[in-house]
């Protein structure tokens, strides 16, 4: 009877330890969710605000300033507060190492241009940059807004003197051999050659919803 009896305590006595490691599991799963949800948002909302400051170094010689409203939507404005426009996302199938493609528009509802954020890989992690399109599909500019490669090599991507050889061009570059050659960054090829890809996708990606997807990739 002494050992059924303490063999009943011993179930419990589980059954209670398991019941309370339940409940904590469940409690610590729900803080983590909580967490997640609270930092996701910040992380994504600090996301907007590089992409909307890179927008700005862009189109700032058009007098054009992006920003965050409280609804977390782009926003468009002169250097005084004037609203000037609109950007907003493009409904369409997005190519590969593109995250986003937006339609800039003006306050009369007609095109100003386009621009995407895509997220290559680099020789390590991602590279999160802005490509800004003309009207007509050709490139207007391009901004690094995050990238992680070595200092002094991957980095170099960052500098004026590559991101400028983009301006002007259009879908398809990327395939010829001499285009690439002299944008490509020696030494550091394995981060300045997925950039240059990608701002070619991007390109790509304008061109089919500018003809409405007709479009040969070359």
């Amino acid at each position: 009877m002494q050992k059924g009896t303490a063999g009943k305590k011993d179930a419990v006595t589980i059954v209670v330890i398991a019941l309370k490691l339940l409940v904590i599991c469940a409690v610590v799963a729900l803080l983590v969710a909580s967490v997640n949800h609270i930092t996701k948002d910040k992380i994504t909302h600090n996301q907007m605000l590089k992409t909307a400051s890179a927008l700005s170094n862009i189109y700032s010689e058009n007098g054009m300033f992006f920003s965050v409203n409280e609804n977390g939507q782009y926003t468009i404005s002169d250097i005084n507060g004037n609203p000037l426009g609109s950007c907003d996302t493009a409904d369409i199938q997005l190519l590969e190492n593109i995250d986003t493609l937006y339609i800039i528009k003006n306050t009369d509802a007609s095109v100003f241009g386009y621009c995407a954020c895509a997220s290559p890989m680099g020789f390590k992690n991602e590279v999160s940059m802005l490509v800004a399109v003309n009207p007509d599909g050709s490139a207007k500019g391009v901004e690094i807004i995050s990238l992680s490669d070595t200092k002094g090599i991957g980095d170099k991507v960052k500098n004026a003197d590559f991101l400028d050889k983009f301006k002007g061009k259009t879908f398809g570059f990327s395939s010829n051999a001499s285009d690439m050659s002299e944008i490509i960054i020696a030494g550091a090829t394995r981060t300045s050659e997925p950039v240059t890809k990608a701002v070619d996708t991007v390109l790509i990606q304008v061109s089919k919803l500018i003809n409405g997807g007709a479009v040969n990739e070359q």
